[in-house]
């Protein structure tokens, strides 16, 4: 025999039982859009930000090398100023 449960749709779909759970708890469904949105965000920044840091993070490195060649190098060997 089967029981009554008012979360479950004329279907038997889980995803029918969902939507019908955000229809009730609109703080769920704004938690769960909030939650896609900001890792969309945290992908979307990683992609496109990650490959800056890292370039201006070797010319930082280059420049800080060079620096530190040009001040031990003997007078005269870009040391003029």
């Amino acid at each position: 025999m089967r029981s009554f449960s008012p979360w479950r749709s004329h279907n038997n779909s889980p995803y029918c039982d969902l939507l019908l759970l955000f229809s009730f708890s609109p703080f769920l469904l704004s938690s769960l859009l909030f939650c896609c949105v900001a890792n969309f965000i945290h992908i979307i920044s990683a992609v496109f930000l990650l490959p800056h840091y890292t370039l201006i993070a070797g010319i930082s490195k280059y420049c800080m090398a060079s620096n530190a060649f040009r001040d031990s190098s003997p007078p005269g060997l870009g040391r003029e100023f």
